[in-house]
């Protein structure tokens, strides 16, 4: 069983949305979009939690840039972990329908170790406005990982076992393995029940 995903956080390096002539506001038909325009604090709420204590930057890419105008959040501090999550008006069954998670990635420093992916957060009573803690419940963890041996991008589906009742975690058998640079990267996956493709 699948759950239900009820809200999206995002986690340590810049994010921001996909590149077209001029940055984008709007993308037809998807449940949810983000432009990260000057107004994101209104719709994203960065977390309180004593782990998360990271300040997010929001600013150009750098030169060259793919859309001038163009803009993503940043993480402020070294060695520190950021989230930040926004709430879905409405949460998002992929029953029936599947689920593509789309995002842009690009890094203006060198990675030595962090982490920039995503969760789809998980419908629950658990979940509030107090914005992400690090044991809130996710759906899907999606995005590249590097640190140590680590040098992955992380799929990790969670749901609930149809015999044992348990919560799993399904990871990736075979990760890509990510381009850790300084160009843009769109970052895909496409979930079918039963099936992703990353």
């Amino acid at each position: 069983e699948i759950p239900r995903v009820t809200g999206v956080q995002t986690c340590a390096l810049p994010i921001s949305a996909a590149s077209a002539a001029a940055p984008l506001e709007s993308v037809d038909g998807a449940a949810f979009f983000e432009p990260f325009n000057s107004d994101w604090e209104s719709r994203w709420l960065v977390s309180k939690d004593a782990d998360f204590q990271g300040t997010w930057i929001h600013e150009a890419y750098t030169e060259p840039e793919g859309t001038p105008g163009d803009k993503g959040l940043m993480v402020g501090n070294e060695a520190k972990k950021h989230a930040v999550s926004h709430l879905f008006k409405e949460p998002i069954d992929p029953k029936g329908t599947g689920l593509v998670v789309q995002y842009e990635l690009h890094m203006k420093k060198d990675l030595k170790c962090g982490g920039a992916y995503l969760k789809l957060l998980t419908a629950s009573e658990e979940l509030d406005h107090d914005g992400f803690k690090a044991e809130t419940p996710y759906t899907i963890m999606f995005g590249p990982d590097k640190c140590g041996g680590t040098n992955k991008v992380h799929f990790i589906l969670r749901h609930k076992s149809p015999v044992t009742g348990e919560w799993e975690e399904k990871h990736l058998v075979t990760p890509p393995i990510p381009k850790i640079d300084k160009l843009t990267h769109l970052y895909t996956a496409i979930v079918e029940i039963g099936r992703a493709h990353v």
